[in-house]
């Protein structure tokens, strides 16, 4: 079912699971049978799912995650060292905690295939609460998925107000100066992204609405380098990257709420061996960034 929908094509797919393509058909007509619905129709675009297979795929799709990892855990834990570890991060995760960590989980499973993916709350949550992800390493995330997910706290780093080095606002130093600015607002509003505007409300002053969104961190920094617009940062990535751009610190007076970035996990759902080691390699990682710190 999964191979018929990504490649849209009876043939196709038939190809992909090196089957025939009558075969193919007679295994979806008996689960259409022993579901009783029709889960897919032909279209001049070739095979599509109809809104009952969308609902059915995304369980299937789930459901193959699982017997994937049931396989992997089986294999691991008889001494195996293949299988695979799907990890998504934030950028700031990806700069500072997944490198090293990918260095030290080597030494162990070598042969493990691992995936690391870009992504910001809250788009990055559908993936991990289907299984698609192991991990997600990225900002801590409103406490009201708190059920859902299985959530760690890793690393807290300061907020602060970058421009680049021509920009009016570069020595500003109170935010009371930055009202009429333009913004870059970093995430979206329901992530990460409005931790500025607090600032303002906390200190009576109306906050400026950011009319760019960018949730790729390197496409902020290059909107902000080129306009002079303000963007709220995490120091430590900042730290990581200034030599390399036109950018300052804003030296305002006043904080900002820091970042802070967690490792999520699904809620009674047991990691395989290989991606708990990856988790306590994060974990090792994130404690020797804070005794640095």
């Amino acid at each position: 079912m999964i191979a018929i929908a990504e490649t849209g094509s009876l043939r196709a797919a038939a190809k992909r699971l090196k089957r025939t393509q009558p075969a193919l058909t007679k295994s979806l007509r008996q689960m259409e049978v022993e579901l009783g619905v029709a889960l897919f129709q032909r279209t001049p675009r070739g095979v599509v799912a109809t809104e009952t297979g969308h609902a059915i795929l995304a369980r299937v799709r789930s459901i193959a995650q699982e017997i994937q990892r049931l396989e992997q855990e089986v294999d691991q834990r008889r001494g195996g060292h293949a299988g695979s570890v799907k990890i998504c991060v934030s950028p700031l995760g990806a700069a500072l905690v997944i490198p090293k960590a990918l260095m030290a989980f080597r030494r162990k499973y070598p042969l493990v295939d691992v995936h690391v993916v870009d992504g910001l709350y809250p788009v990055s949550l559908p993936p991990l609460r289907d299984g698609q992800i192991d991990l997600l390493i990225g900002p801590m995330p409103p406490s009201g998925i708190a059920r859902e997910f299985h959530i760690e706290q890793l690393v807290v780093t300061e907020t602060i107000v970058i421009t680049s080095k021509n920009s009016p606002y570069a020595r500003a130093k109170s935010l009371t100066d930055l009202v009429d600015a333009q913004w870059i607002m970093l995430g979206t509003a329901e992530g990460p992204g409005d931790v500025f505007e607090k600032s303002f409300r906390d200190h009576g002053l109306a906050p400026p609405i950011a009319r760019t969104k960018a949730e790729s961190y390197f496409a902020a920094i290059g909107i902000v380098e080129i306009s002079g617009a303000l963007c709220a940062f995490p120091a430590r990535l900042f730290k990581a990257i200034e030599h390399q751009c036109q950018l300052v610190r804003v030296p305002i007076r006043e904080s900002i709420p820091p970042f802070v970035i967690s490792m999520l996990s699904r809620a009674g759902v047991p990691l395989t061996p290989a991606a708990e080691e990856m988790a306590n390699c994060i974990r090792r990682r994130a404690n020797t960034i804070l005794r640095e710190a």
